[in-house]
């Protein structure tokens, strides 16, 4: 990862800022050039003291003040920017920093007239497989989608479960299956999350690092996927079966954790590596129906039925019933 985050935004206040962008594809390779020779020569000047900081960075200089008020224009929008540099614990953290605070359903309305709906892909593909896929014969599903890292979403009596700070299962993934000082770091900052210990960036690392790796098929292979892996492991090798069994045993013990915090029905598997199909389905329903305490019975699961399509479609859910005024899920 680049040492530095840079953000490309407008100034609050001015027409540009409530504006769609309206640049060229030149215009914004300019930018990006532009953004790349700010971030070199910062590199070459303050490395040691910018180090693990992250720096946002608005192109443009001071001299430009003025076109924050002019009317609206390619101009003002490609220069109408500031230089500015944020260090230690006045940086900024986080993803989509610069929209922290910014009503975009509000810009929403104004620009296109139409309902707005924003929320987490792994909300939006469970309420896209709740109403439209395999889990709509019940309102008490759990949702585990594999991507990058590990995602997750619950929904009890028919409606998701969100938290006051909205973080309620969605990080599911990042469930604590490892204990102690040697526990896996997680990019999170915690220690011990499944996510550090069975994901397709988490892959990668436990496979370079085992003894194995220099004799099996996975050194020979690019990228190193589950894809990949799963390939590898049928063929006999031995680190990729290795592998893919302790990924299936912290997968099963994340579920174990899901099943205790949201009393599910039904669990669904979506995301790329549910492409494994039965190889996947099969393997963790064995480990729950053994290991699960639940004594109405044993929650199923599931592989989603539209992976491909299910966030678009619990988007298209949550849309219908905004503009029926019904509550959100």
């Amino acid at each position: 990862d680049s040492l530095f985050t840079f953000i490309f935004s407008p100034r609050k206040g001015t027409k540009a800022y409530d504006m769609p962008d309206v640049l060229t594809k030149e215009e914004k390779q300019k930018n990006f050039e532009r953004l790349l020779d700010v971030q070199n020569r910062i590199s070459k000047e303050k490395n040691d003291e910018y180090v693990g900081r992250r720096v946002r960075v608005l192109v443009g200089e001071e001299e430009n003040e003025k076109n924050y008020n002019n009317e609206y224009t390619k101009q003002s929008r490609t220069e109408g920017f500031k230089l500015v540099y944020l260090r230690g614990a006045e940086g900024l953290e986080g993803k989509f920093v610069d929209a922290v605070g910014y009503d975009l359903k509000s810009w929403v309305a104004r620009t296109f007239a139409c309902p707005f709906i924003l929320d987490n892909d792994a909300n939006a593909a469970l309420v896209g497989e709740a109403a439209y896929g395999c889990a709509q014969d019940t309102r008490d599903v759990v949702m585990m989608i594999f991507g990058t890292g590990v995602g997750a979403a619950a929904m009890m009596d028919g409606r998701l479960i969100r938290g006051k700070h909205f973080q309620a299962a969605c990080i599911g993934g990042h469930m604590v299956i490892e204990a102690g000082p040697d526990a896996t770091p997680c990019n999170c900052g915690n220690i011990g999350c499944m996510e550090a210990n069975a994901s397709s960036w988490a892959l990668p690392l436990f496979a370079r690092k085992d003894p194995l790796f220099p004799q099996s098929l996975l050194s020979r292979v690019e990228p190193i996927d589950y894809k990949n892996l799963k390939a590898c492991a049928d063929a006999g090798d031995a680190l990729a079966k290795k592998l893919l069994q302790r990924s299936l045993d912290c997968w099963s013990a994340n579920l174990c954790n899901l099943i205790v915090a949201y009393d599910p029905e039904v669990i669904v598997l979506s995301g790329g590596i549910s492409r494994m199909g039965e190889d996947l389905r099969r393997p963790l329903q064995e480990h729950i129906d053994k290991y699960a305490w639940t004594p109405w019975g044993h929650p199923q699961v599931r592989l989603a039925e539209k992976p491909e399509a299910s966030v678009v479609l619990g988007l298209h859910k949550l849309a219908l019933d905004e503009i029926a005024g019904n509550p959100a899920l």
